[in-house]
């Protein structure tokens, strides 16, 4: 519907209603998961379910500006609703076919209200709290607030082919990540793992001390790639909180989750604004990570 605005206050509306309705996404995705693949499975699942997300962010642009020079900025998000009802009818048709039947289980006894009250007294959902409270605001501030970084503090001029490169380089290195953490999954701890990831998301601290572009991009790629490990386990994590409202569990962590990204967003602009620099909330990466870790941590005790 973005392609009908005619003002700020429509495009507002027509963004607001995007939001709203492409979050059902996640927690659908995660059910659909956690009732095809045994459990054993479901962390390769996440992962590549996941990468879904980096793929478009790499081919949606190259796509909607092929679109919007030849046909106008309109037809560019034309265009990708128009894919989107495409594979929503591809989707329902095939997922239909009785072999399926298992992936779409009735409401749980009680209804949803009872799946609430049942999640929110659970230790283990409010461990997953901390942790998409920590690593959904990386998430976003890589996507949101680096092109300005590089543009402000790198010297990068916005939309030049430079920041394209690097933005693709980050944007793949977190799919990877997405795809080793299930690869990972099948052969070694989740402990290890999800340590090994803490890890490498903690590099993001040392991109204020890059003297060169290489330097820059080692890092944030080896970071994304960490991080791209830790979304996938935080889902796994999620699909185990409540294995009879999967879908429900995911509502309340991603509603957190995005309240939590919100939050920190507008404290990053608080902050670079007063302080001239990005350094700060670079530096604050390694501490939320390793509030994640403790929250890991915690549940894989609670496990033993």
């Amino acid at each position: 519907m973005t392609a009908f605005a005619t003002g700020y206050a429509s495009l507002a509306i027509f963004r607001i209603l995007l939001g709203i309705t492409e979050a059902p996404n996640w927690p659908g995705a995660l059910k659909i998961v956690s009732r095809a693949l045994p459990e054993k499975e479901r962390p390769m699942g996440n992962g590549i379910f996941t990468s879904g997300q980096s793929v478009g962010a790499l081919l949606a642009p190259l796509l909607i500006l092929t679109v919007a020079q030849a046909a106008g900025w309109r037809m560019g998000f034309a265009a990708v609703g128009l894919l989107g009802v495409v594979w929503f009818g591809a989707w329902v048709w095939y997922t239909r076919r009785p072999e399926f039947a298992s992936i779409w289980p009735p409401l749980p006894a009680g209804g949803v209200a009872a799946s609430y009250g049942a999640i929110l007294r659970t230790k283990a959902f409010w461990c997953v709290v901390v942790i998409t409270s920590t690593v959904n605001p990386i998430l976003y501030f890589n996507v949101n607030w680096l092109p300005t970084y590089f543009n402000q503090q790198r010297g990068m001029a916005a939309g030049s082919d430079e920041m394209k490169w690097i933005l693709t380089a980050i944007f793949l290195a977190l799919d990877l990540g997405y795809i080793a953490f299930g690869l990972a999954c099948l052969r070694v701890s989740r402990t290890l793992v999800f340590s090994a990831a803490t890890v490498l998301v903690a590099f993001a601290s040392g991109v204020p001390w890059a003297t060169s572009r290489t330097e820059l991009i080692a890092l944030l790629a080896i970071s994304n790639f960490g991080l791209g490990m830790w979304m996938a386990m935080y889902l796994t994590f999620t699909q185990e909180i409540s294995k009879e409202s999967v879908s429900t569990a995911m509502g309340l962590l991603g509603g957190t989750g995005s309240l939590a990204g919100a939050i920190v967003m507008w404290l990053v602009g608080v902050i670079t604004e007063r302080t001239h620099s990005f350094d700060l909330p670079l530096y604050a990466i390694a501490g939320a990570i390793a509030l994640t870790w403790v929250a890991g941590i915690t549940l894989q005790r609670g496990k033993a």
